[in-house]
């Protein structure tokens, strides 16, 4: 809704639809919309009469003219039209007041208060005139100027409105028509859909607030004002991190059929705060590292994450966390660093879909302001109701934190002498942990906001509140591993399909599958924890025991229970979602308490038993909250009928025992009806929800009293009122409304007393959460070709006999089949393997499949292979693909460095780094000094086992230098030469298979030819390669033979001189000569690599030994100019020293033959 100031200080109301005007005794208006709502193809009704109560115009008028006489008005009284247009008058005063104070100063205040008359008769659209608000209009526009930044949902009668801005925005991401009526736009839809468009909206983006009618029409028409405006109140506001409630639930509402993609849950509901703190070290400071805090609550089931630490310049810590939680909503102070800043819009922006991007919400700074968080955490702790102390009671764990300092805390925010010391003292014992002064902030801010929401009670549970990262607790995979590898999403579209997720989910329940994406995302560590699952997933796979397998049907009929038990908590539940949910509990406590003999013997896993025996003993006592319901009333939602016994609520039978009573005196009454009117089978009738009318035939009228009340007639009859009946019904309407608030009240104490479990239920569900992650993997290990892996303790190895990509040969078609390949690695051995080979030849491809064999191996899960030995890794860290990232000003070359220094920074000799093409990114001389270095770093300093895949030949030199740890690999290829007129690249097949050695080309034109680059340009490049192999190939001849001629016609020399001054050290002379070819030599490479002709030194006679006294003169004749550069001599029985740059490769044949 947006209000534009025109000229002379008139205000603008844009938006909104058909709308109330206000009537004076007995009219009834009705403007008809514009145009209907195509995207529901909804009738408009009249709404006047919904929504004032008017009576019809002749009934108006009838009743008007029997008012004198029958009720004795007194002369002097307002009428009713006076008394509306007064509280009219009244109402628009106020609004325009609440409107005008919005962002004022007490100057402006004082300023306008004389304009306030004036402003209030201005509300206009263009092209619609001036007109008054409406009283439905002012309603709605004092309840937007409460919640300005959410789209509010009105409900008016059948359905759901929208107004101004908001039915624009609405309609347009619903695909609605929205129209003007009288002074805003406006759309609307029935409101059997409000659950579906609402989470459409959500997931959108927007924050939508339902506004619902606190007051039925029945009792409106029954009370002593009619058509008086429906008192509507907020009942919920939902995001993307808060679809908690009965609008939103799909077990509600949801139409059985309906394909809806807006409807189904997302895995995880995460919302994260964010806080950033400088760093003390100055040095860190000036590198742009700064101190960062989060928390994340997921209020639909409880969960809450949280970590503090130190994030460099990229903020790579920040996203791994990030990619880790996958929040829909963040929420942040209205400015964070640039870097962060730039993060953060990185990530929204890279969404493949606009459904899939977080949210972003930014709350004043004062939230994250850490002395006033401390003061606000400890308050908030320390305001605990009587049930939730109670409930940590009665939790079957270890007594919680909160219990120690409940009223303490209170008290120690309200005394003005208590320190920021004792303030943090106190937080400390809440939750038995010492939180970063960040992380604080984070829990302030989150307080704070999911009090609007009614939601904080998510983060009185500190028993749910763990570490990011616990000290040895699970495998790292950071941000870019995880993007890599494609763990939870493909990196084509960024769907589920054709990750290693969708590979392993195989769950039967949601709360399974969000479990199912925690243990892919965080891999054990611990040999004891992941030789459990496997021993687990064992016995399911042996299919021995029935009770296995009805326990995973009965894993398949089960709702989300993880989030209905945080529904039923935060007290949003509607009483058919609790006995869903409660049901549902205890059938699994009523079944799997029948397995529980059978698992004490006969199963052999540890986990199965605990799960098996321990589920019932958590959800003993839901039966007993199951028979005080009564099914069919809590499935339609009868608050009033709700419970079998209501002697536990004495409020509620008090209010129905005086019903009992003015009902029964309402039954007597019906005697006195019957004479008077002469009838003896007179009785009352209830019509368009008026109840006790007396129903008078029209030729019987001069019958009916004086003082009876008309209501209603028709062309045959008219109903009537009788002073004790009306009197009565008025007053059974009271009670009727005091009934509805005793029953609500009664609803959620009850709610509360079944919450005072709500914690072992939450380990019950947890418990069957796990059994349904294991019934998945079980199913993943059925498959052919799939082996348990064994670890070694303490061990650093990787083992694989015949492994496989598992995404890969998932999506394989029948007919084609997928070529295994196996990998050795030793931590004290050969840890290293450098992988060449033509493009499109599967080095990627293997990597990755090492890579995800490992990480399925540590879940639990077994691995595509014939055999698996492991040793326990405690990273995988990965480099691979070419990307720049212009939101952040680096170049592909600089996201490159950045990763491989993040790797090199964190890496530890028990870790797996994967490194694709490292160095691609810049000229070939750079890429290959940076490639070299690093990877002898990784060898000799790190010590990691590492796959380093390249294109550059000098790195396989490293094999000699280092033939303990490294060994050179490549993916063997068959070439066949083309032998048409016109040259062609050489056709290639790709064997991928790994064989041993170095490939001495990529066949990078084979590619090209692949990806249908004209045959013109492919012949210019393959007569362009030809050129360039031929001259590599004789230079490297050439200097290979001058390097073999020279070093005989030396050793001969010195043998000479050896034998003349018997044993004398060598002559300056035969230094420098000695050293002038290895000079040349170097000369001749450096220039070659620069793709330069170097300058060929000719000797004349070199079929004829020189004498040694002449080679010194012969070099300085020949290339003075690398005289000055002469290095120390050689002696020759050393070993040569190592070179960076290549030697000669091997005969291209020798590829070409290598079949594998």
């Amino acid at each position: 809704m947006e209000i534009v100031r025109e000229e002379g200080g008139e205000e603008q109301v844009q938006g909104m639809e058909q709308q109330e005007v206000p009537m004076e005794q007995g009219e009834n208006v009705l403007e008809e919309p514009m145009q209907e709502d195509v995207g529901e193809n909804i009738a408009e009704e009249s709404l006047a009469e919904a929504e004032e109560g008017a009576q019809p115009e002749e009934e108006a008028k009838e009743e008007k003219k029997r008012k004198p006489t029958k009720r004795g008005k007194k002369k002097g009284k307002k009428t009713e039209s006076q008394k509306e247009g007064k509280k009219d008058e009244a109402l628009s005063t106020t609004i325009t007041k609440l409107r005008k104070s919005l962002g004022k100063s007490p100057e402006k205040k004082k300023e306008e208060k004389k304009e306030e008359k004036e402003e209030e008769k201005k509300w206009w659209v263009k092209g619609t005139g001036y007109r008054k608000m409406t009283p439905l209009e002012q309603q709605v526009v004092y309840i937007k100027s409460e919640y300005p930044d959410a789209l509010l949902v009105v409900e008016c009668g059948y359905k759901y409105r929208l107004f101004g801005d908001d039915a624009v925005i609405a309609a347009k991401e619903l695909g609605f028509v929205s129209y003007i009526d009288h002074n805003f736009m406006t759309c609307s839809f029935p409101n059997q859909r409000l659950f579906v468009h609402v989470r459409r909206l959500v997931a959108k983006g927007h924050k939508v607030g339902v506004v619902k009618q606190t007051e039925t029409a029945a009792l409106k028409a029954a009370g002593d004002k009619p058509r008086d405006l429906f008192t509507r109140e907020l009942s919920a506001l939902y995001t993307k991190s808060t679809m908690v409630g009965e609008d939103v639930n799909p077990i509600l509402t949801a139409i059985e059929g309906e394909a809806d993609i807006a409807t189904v849950a997302a895995p995880s509901t995460f919302l994260m705060a964010v806080c950033e703190l400088p760093v003390q070290d100055a040095i860190l400071a000036n590198r742009g590292a700064i101190q960062i805090g989060i928390m994340a609550v997921q209020p639909s089931t409880g969960e809450i994450i949280y970590d503090g630490f130190v994030d460099n310049k990229a903020r790579s810590e920040l996203a791994t966390r990030i990619s880790h939680i996958q929040p829909v909503e963040l929420l942040i102070p209205p400015k964070l660093s640039d870097e962060t800043e730039r993060l953060i819009a990185d990530i929204t922006a890279n969404s493949p879909r606009e459904d899939d991007r977080m949210r972003l919400e930014r709350i004043a700074h004062k939230a994250f302001n850490y002395q006033h968080a401390v003061d606000r955490v400890v308050e908030f702790y320390g305001e605990k109701t009587t049930e939730e102390s109670k409930q940590e009671k009665t939790s079957p764990k270890q007594e919680s934190p909160q219990q120690e300092t409940p009223k303490k805390g209170k008290k120690k925010v309200k005394s003005p002498g208590d320190s920021s010391e004792e303030k943090e003292t106190v937080l400390a014992q809440i939750f038995q942990l010492n939180f970063p002064q960040a992380v604080v902030c984070c829990l302030s801010a989150l307080i704070i906001y999911l009090k609007d929401f009614g939601l904080q009670r998510a983060l009185r549970i500190t028993k749910n509140t763990q570490p990011f990262q616990k000290e040895l607790d699970h495998m790292i995979l950071n941000s870019t591993t995880l993007k890599n590898l494609e763990i939870f999403a493909n990196q084509t579209d960024g769907n589920e399909r054709g990750s290693l997720f969708w590979v392993l989910n195989h769950t039967r329940t949601k709360f399974g599958a969000r479990t199912l994406k925690t243990w892919l995302g965080k891999p054990l560590l611990k040999l004891s924890e992941i030789e459990q699952r496997q021993e687990a997933v064992t016995e399911i796979t042996q299919d021995r025991l029935e009770v296995l397998r009805k326990a995973e049907v009965m894993l398949g009929k089960l709702p989300d229970l993880e989030r209905g038990l945080a529904s039923i908590y935060h007290k949003k539940c509607s009483t058919a979602e609790f006995y869903s949910i409660v049901s549902a509990l205890d059938k699994v406590a009523v079944e799997l308490h029948g397995y529980q003999s059978i698992a004490d013997n006969q199963l052999k896993s540890n986990l199965l038993k605990t799960i098996l025996i321990e589920v019932p003993a958590f959800l003993d006592g839901t039966a007993k909250f199951l028979s005080l319901v009564k099914e069919k009333a809590a499935k339609l939602g009868m608050k009033n009928d709700l419970f079998e016994d209501w002697s536990q609520f004495p409020a509620v039978m008090k209010t129905k025992e005086e019903i009992d009573v003015v009902t029964a005196a309402l039954r007597d009454h019906r005697r006195e009806i019957r004479l008077t009117l002469k009838n003896p089978s007179q009785d009352y009738v209830m019509v368009g929800g008026v109840e006790f009318l007396v129903e008078v035939r029209n030729n019987l009228l001069e019958l009916v009293p004086q003082d009876w009340t008309k209501v209603s007639a028709t062309k045959t009859a008219t109903r009537f009122h009788t002073p004790v009946a009306r009197e009565m019904y008025a007053m059974l309407q009271r009670l009727r409304e005091q009934l509805t608030l005793d029953c609500q009240q009664a609803w959620l104490n009850f709610v509360d007393t079944f919450c005072e479990n709500y914690y072992q239920y939450k380990k019950a569900v947890d418990h069957l959460a796990t059994l349904d992650c294991l019934f998945s993997l079980a199913n993943v290990a059925k498959q052919d070709g799939y082996c348990r892996p064994f670890f070694i303790d303490g061990g650093t190895l990787i083992h694989i006999q015949n492994g496989r990509h598992p995404v890969i040969d998932v999506l394989l078609d029948e007919q084609e089949q997928f070529v295994p390949n196996s990998t050795q690695m030793d931590g004290d051995g050969k840890r290293c393997m450098v992988i060449s080979g033509p493009n499109m030849g599967g080095k990627s491809s293997y990597i990755r499949q090492v890579a995800l064999i490992v990480i399925m191996a540590q879940v639990g899960c077994y691995v595509p292979a014939e055999s698996a030995s492991l040793g326990i890794v405690d990273a995988v860290m990965s480099r691979m693909g070419a990307s720049d990232d212009i939101a952040h000003g680096r170049s592909t070359f600089m996201v490159e460095l950045q990763e491989a220094a993040e790797i090199l920074n964190h890496a530890t000799s028990r870790s797996l780094v994967i490194l694709d093409e490292l160095g691609r990114g810049t000229s070939t001389h750079d890429g290959v000094a940076i490639a070299y270095a690093t990877l002898q770093h990784l060898v000799t300093e790190v010590k990691s086992l590492t796959l380093f895949v390249t294109h550059f030949p000098p790195l396989g030199e490293l094999e000699a230098l280092y033939p303990e740890s490294m060994c050179n690999y490549h993916m063997a290829f068959l070439t066949e030469a083309n032998r048409p007129k016109a040259p062609l690249p050489e056709v290639v097949t790709f064997l991928y298979q790994l064989v041993p050695s170095m490939a001495a080309h990529s066949y990078g034109l084979n590619v090209a030819q692949l990806a249908n680059i004209p045959p013109s340009i492919l012949q210019v490049a393959a007569v362009k390669s030809k050129e360039l192999e031929t001259v590599v190939q004789e230079r490297r001849s050439e200097r290979e033979q001058f390097r073999m001629m020279w070093n005989a016609e030396f050793v001969e020399a010195e043998v000479d001189e050896m034998m003349v001054e018997d044993g004398a050290m060598v002559s300056q002379e035969m230094a420098a000569a000695v050293a002038a070819p290895q000079q040349m030599e170097a000369t001749e490479v450096k220039i070659e690599e620069m793709e330069m002709d170097p300058p060929v030194v000719k000797v004349e006679g070199m079929e004829v030994d020189p004498p040694a006294s002449q080679q010194q003169e012969l070099v300085q004749q020949q290339a003075p100019e690398q005289q000055a550069e002469v290095p120390a001599p050689q002696q020759a029985d050393e070993p040569p020293q190592a070179v960076v740059l290549p030697k000669a490769e091997e005969p291209p044949q020798v590829e070409a033959t290598s079949t594998g």
